[in-house]
């Protein structure tokens, strides 16, 4: 839960930060396991800095099979509720669902800042 003094700050500083520029990434091509190495330490310095993906940092909480945001989706074992404080009053909400027959696959989804997971079936 955000704390109301937490979405004054959040509010002045949204009124204040540009939005970053778009990038065309149809430049970018992987041809290589060589240039997945590269692309993947591009990635990660861009995205965590120099000192790379924070890997002793976990989920402050973790909520081990709890019901699935997503109202239709079947054949998981179960879904953990993962749960990461950000800064004070700002908590990240993460979800990891486990298929019934795990594949070796890895999906990444992203929501964004909406409300649920399944608003369109």
């Amino acid at each position: 839960m955000i704390r109301p003094i937490a979405v004054l700050l959040l509010g002045l500083l949204a009124s204040r930060v540009q939005s970053a520029q778009l990038v065309d990434d149809r430049a970018i091509t992987i041809h290589s396991a060589r240039d997945v190495k590269a692309r993947r330490q591009a990635l990660l310095e861009y995205i965590w800095g120099a000192d790379g993906f924070p890997s002793r940092r976990l989920p402050d909480v973790v909520l081990t099979n709890v019901a699935s945001p997503v109202k239709h989706l079947s054949h998981l074992a179960r879904v953990d509720e993962l749960r990461i404080d950000m800064a004070p009053g700002l908590q990240g909400l993460a979800y990891h669902f486990i298929a019934q027959r795990p594949n070796s696959e890895l999906v990444v989804v992203h929501h964004g800042h909406a409300c649920a997971l399944d608003d369109d079936p």
